[in-house]
């Protein structure tokens, strides 16, 4: 079992990114659809251009494979833990399980 203080002690956070703030048991999920709950499998043919896409596992009435966010730090998935936010300067995926957040610059 690895937690995320461990794996992370010696790295440094990127922009607009925070470290873990809670040393939680690290996840390792399977993709889940956001709509309707069902398993995902990464098909790397598949999607509009061929170039890779989410596709359900096995007969479903979700037309549509939504990939629920995943925490880049701990790993979970959960309904609500990991929340995608619009700030001003950037976007980031925070999780409130580990206290990471994973931002993004959205450009000038």
């Amino acid at each position: 079992m690895t937690t995320t203080f461990e794996k992370f002690k010696s790295t440094r956070a990127g922009n607009y990114c925070t470290l873990p703030t809670k040393d939680v048991e690290i996840l390792n999920p399977t993709p889940v659809c956001d709509t309707c709950e069902g398993e995902l499998v990464w098909n790397p043919k598949g999607g509009w251009l061929k170039t890779g896409d989410f596709e359900h596992v096995g007969a479903t009435t979700c037309t549509y494979a939504r990939v629920r966010a995943t925490c880049k730090y701990c790993g979970t998935n959960e309904k609500g833990v990991v929340v995608y936010k619009q700030h001003a300067w950037h976007d980031a995926n925070e999780c409130s399980r580990c206290g990471g957040v994973d931002g993004y610059a959205i450009g000038d």
